[in-house]
C-alpha cells in the first residue's frame, strides 16, 4: 500500500460506536470510531447556553446610555451653576462605572465563546476520523473496550499503489524520476497498468550490486490489491 495507518485515539475513552469493519472502504475525514462523550456533550451544551446569553451586555449598554445622558445634563447644569461640583463628579463616576460594567459583560461573553470553542474541541476529539482514504485491513478493538494508546483500526491507502523495484547497478543512471513504466501484476488475465517513477535510490547495495526504485501506480477504483508481485517494463529498457 501507499501508506499503512495504525489508527488510535488522541484521548483515553470507551469505544461507543465503530463505523468501519475489515474490508470497508473509508474516506479521509470520515468518522470511523466514536468514544463515549456524554460528559463532553453536556459541557458543550452548557458552554453554548452561556455563550448565547446577552442580557448582561444589553443591560450594560442601556445603563451606559442612561449615564451618558445624565452626564450631559449634569455638565449643562454645572455650567449654569445649578449643580454642585460633588453632584457632577458623582454622576461622572456613575457613568464611568457603567462603562466598566459593560466592558466586563462583553469580556465575559467573549470568555464564554472561547469556553464554547474549547468544549467543542474536546467533544470533537471523541470522534476519530480516518486520516487517509483507503481500506480497513484490520479491526483490533471492539465496542465497550477502553482505548488508551492502543491501535483500533489499521487502514491501508491503496490509491496510489507503491511499486518497489530492485534493479542491477549496471542500469543506474538510465532510470529517472518521472519516467513511465508498464506494470503487469501477477494476476490471472491482468491488464497492463502505467506507473511513474517517483524515487531512485542514490545508494547502491554493495553486497548485491543493486539499487531500489519506487513507482506510483494510480488505483482510483481500488481494483488492484496491494502486496502483489509484478513485472515492470520501463520505456527505454525492460527489467523485472
Amino acid at each position: 500500500p501507499f501508506e499503512l495507518v495504525e489508527l488510535g485515539s488522541p484521548v483515553i475513552g470507551t469505544i461507543e460506536h465503530l463505523h468501519a469493519e475489515r474490508g470497508d472502504s473509508v474516506l479521509a475525514g470520515q468518522v470511523v470510531v466514536e468514544l463515549e462523550s456524554d460528559v463532553e456533550r453536556a459541557a458543550r451544551n452548557l458552554s453554548k447556553a452561556r455563550a448565547r446569553m446577552n442580557s448582561a451586555v444589553q443591560a450594560g449598554t442601556a445603563s451606559l446610555d442612561l449615564g451618558r445622558r445624565k452626564k450631559k445634563r449634569a455638565e449643562e447644569l454645572f455650567r449654569r451653576e445649578a449643580l454642585s461640583l460633588d453632584q457632577r463628579d458623582e454622576i461622572q463616576t456613575e457613568t464611568e462605572l457603567a462603562r466598566l460594567q459593560l466592558q466586563e459583560a462583553r469580556e465575559t461573553r467573549e470568555l464564554a465563546q472561547l469556553e464554547l470553542s474549547h468544549a467543542e474541541a474536546l467533544l470533537a476529539r471523541r470522534q476519530i476520523r480516518a486520516p487517509v482514504s483507503g481500506l480497513v485491513v484490520e479491526r483490533l478493538m471492539s465496542r465497550g473496550e477502553v482505548v488508551d494508546e492502543d491501535t483500533i483500526l489499521r487502514i491501508a491507502q491503496i490509491d496510489p499503489l507503491r511499486v518497489e523495484v530492485i534493479l542491477p547497478a549496471a542500469v543506474y543512471g538510465s532510470i529517472r524520476p518521472g519516467m513511465r513504466a508498464a506494470v503487469v501484476p501477477e494476476l490471472p488475465d491482468s491488464n497492463v497498468h502505467v506507473a511513474a517513477v517517483t524515487i531512485v535510490d542514490r545508494v547502491i547495495d554493495a553486497a548485491s550490486g543493486t539499487f531500489g526504485v519506487r513507482l506510483e501506480l494510480p488505483n482510483p477504483d481500488h481494483a488492484l490489491p496491494s502486496g502483489l508481485h509484478c513485472q515492470v517494463r520501463f520505456l527505454e529498457q525492460e527489467q523485472e
